[in-house]
């Protein structure tokens, strides 16, 4: 008997996918979590042995908070490293943001499997047969868009309004090393530095293909 974890703090949608995850699997044991915190206790939960973790990605991290994508993202980046061989899927209306954990979902050794969530349910219920089989199926993710975890940051620190100087202090390296990153990430991106707002240029197109929200 299966052991599934589903995340996600809009009752409407929650009660939807349930629903979905019971016709797919019968004989499964469903737990439900609305925040980060109740899905980190539940995983850690030894008395289950998890087959499949059913997530959205705009989550609140506990009742105070709102939900945000980056909080999805967090959690997502805790679970494939605490559990490595765990089934995963996410649904979501915004899986672009998921370019940001391409270099971990295609190192994760479990299944992993995105369903957006105007899908048919068909499809959805196919996609949670894929993750729970170990199959991953991620074609929606933007291919070819490979960019390291300093570049990654940069853009994320840039983005909260931090100048190079502050940027470099943050990510421990010299302003020389964050002006390459900007052309490392202008490079990936296709970005004509020729223009002008360079800067606001490229946040914009990071933001358009889910490496910013």
């Amino acid at each position: 008997m299966a052991n599934i974890l589903i995340i996600d703090d809009h009752p409407l949608m929650l009660s939807s996918i349930k629903q979905l995850v019971e016709m797919q699997f019968p004989a499964a044991t469903i737990t439900t979590a609305s925040t980060a915190s109740v899905a980190d206790r539940e995983l850690a939960n030894t008395d289950r042995d998890w087959q499949l973790v059913l997530a959205d990605l705009s989550i609140p991290e506990d009742n105070k908070d709102p939900a945000r994508s980056e909080t999805g993202l967090a959690l997502l980046r805790k679970i494939m490293k605490l559990y490595p061989d765990l089934n995963l899927m996410v649904y979501s209306s915004n899986l672009k943001v998921l370019v940001q954990l391409k270099h971990q979902i295609d190192n994760h050794r479990g299944g992993f499997t995105i369903a957006d969530k105007t899908a048919e349910p068909t499809e959805v219920r196919r996609r949670m047969q894929y993750a729970i089989e170990g199959i991953t199926l991620t074609k929606e993710i933007r291919k070819g868009l490979e960019l390291k975890p300093e570049w990654l940051s940069t853009l994320q620190f840039a983005d909260r309004g931090l100048p190079d100087k502050a940027i470099s202090e943050q990510l421990n390296v010299t302003e020389r090393a964050v002006r390459h990153y900007w052309t490392k990430v202008q490079d990936v991106l296709e970005i004509d530095r020729d223009n002008l707002n360079l800067r606001i240029l490229t946040l914009n197109r990071a933001r358009e293909v889910g490496l910013i929200d």
